[in-house]
């Protein structure tokens, strides 16, 4: 299963059940149908020197992919893109922010990068929080 990588400050605020909206730099390679599980990330990689990020992979979700919208805009960015986003981000402004947070230092981008990039919006229907020590479902 693909995972959805999540930053430690970010990843509290995935909800285990109902639908999600999940916003990356375009391209992503997301699928609609496809299941994926959400880690979350412990400590950023860096893309220059080939290093990847440490993952939490004993506290996961699970997702199926919904629906997939590659090569957005962030100024076309509409209401409905954001019904089932984080509470920290419902305003292309506020996603900005949160992709330069994300990306900047680990991509080497700046913010008016960030803000000139392609977004991708990806629509999750979760599944479950797992617990991959035990497998069961974590209440």
């Amino acid at each position: 299963m693909p995972d959805v990588r999540v930053p430690l400050a970010e990843f509290s605020e995935v909800p285990s059940s109902g639908l999600f909206s999940h916003f990356n730099l375009s391209p992503v390679t997301h699928r609609p149908g496809e299941a994926y599980r959400f880690c979350c990330i412990l400590k950023h990689g860096d893309v220059a020197t080939n290093t990847p990020p440490t993952l939490d992979e004993t506290n996961t979700l699970d997702a199926r992919c919904v629906a997939v919208e590659l090569n957005l805009r962030l100024e076309d960015l509409e209401e409905r893109h954001f019904e089932h986003s984080m509470g920290s981000v419902k305003t292309a402004p506020q996603l900005a922010k949160r992709l330069f947070d994300r990306y900047g230092a680990v991509r080497h981008m700046t913010m008016q990068e960030i803000s000139g990039s392609l977004v991708a919006h990806t629509l999750f229907q979760m599944v479950a929080r797992a617990d991959l020590g035990t497998g069961r479902p974590v209440v």
